[in-house]
């Protein structure tokens, strides 16, 4: 039998195309797993999680948004985002500013 091939963060937006284009949900959430647990800055990990589809990922990478000014990189990052990705993001903003806003 074959050993797995180590998986490192380069290879992890390719792997989640073939995991996408072929079908193989349990092969796409492996990968996202490995990319939430990653140093990966937390707009990469948006950024691929929106591309894939990747739900866990979206709410890991929303989880590190913790202050109004970690979402101000989102103006410039966010609009190729898909409609159900920012109104996940709008939804994560207003849910923990909310007291703030008023």
């Amino acid at each position: 039998m074959p050993e797995a091939l180590p998986l490192d963060i380069e290879k992890c937006e390719k792997l989640l195309e073939l995991a996408d284009r072929f079908l193989l949900p349990v092969a796409k959430r492996h990968v996202a797993l490995f990319v939430a647990q990653s140093d990966m800055d937390k707009e990469k990990k948006l950024i691929l999680a929106d591309k894939f589809d990747a739900e866990f990922l979206v709410e890991h990478a929303l989880s590190r948004y913790r202050d109004k000014d970690d979402y101000m990189p989102m103006l410039a990052v966010g609009e190729d985002f898909s409609p159900k990705t920012k109104a996940r993001i709008l939804y994560n903003f207003f849910s923990h500013f909310r007291k703030d806003l008023l």
